[in-house]
């Protein structure tokens, strides 16, 4: 299935993609010429975050600082619900729960969006209201440590 693309304009157009290109281009090349090396490196790394996560998770059931893992804080969690099942509404208001309301905002994006197109909503403040932005796919980094 092909990408769908939007608004596409020519590589000439955009000098850092070009760039980019000519140097994925290379290092392509070089990963191509050197794939010992490549295979050689992937295992390794993944040797190195296996035996890294096996390590962390040891240290993490222990709850200690070993090696290079290092426990640097603690953080306490309260389970405001599992209080309030067990000592019920005032007991668990006396001793320091507490009980909010919140109030939270939504909006029928087809019914703004005909109060926009109607002219209900003017120009400008459907600016503030609505805004889009592009969601884009690129090529992964490469991670090296």
């Amino acid at each position: 299935m092909a990408d769908k693309k939007l608004d596409e304009k020519d590589i000439s157009a955009i000098p850092e993609v070009q760039q980019f290109l000519a140097i994925q281009q290379r290092f392509e090349a070089w990963r191509t010429q050197n794939q010992q090396f490549f295979d050689y490196l992937a295992t390794m790394a993944g040797e190195y975050n296996e035996a890294l996560k096996a390590a962390e998770t040891a240290c993490r059931q222990q709850q200690v600082s070993c090696g290079p893992i290092v426990k640097y804080s603690v953080t306490t969690k309260y389970d405001a619900d599992a209080m309030y099942d067990l000592y019920g509404r005032d007991a668990f208001l006396e001793m320091g729960g507490t009980l909010e309301t919140i109030q939270k905002r939504g909006l029928d994006k087809k019914r703004v969006d005909f109060a926009i197109s109607t002219g209900r909503i003017d120009a400008e403040r459907a600016a503030l209201i609505r805004k889009a932005s592009g969601n884009f796919r690129s090529p992964d980094p490469i991670n090296l440590p």
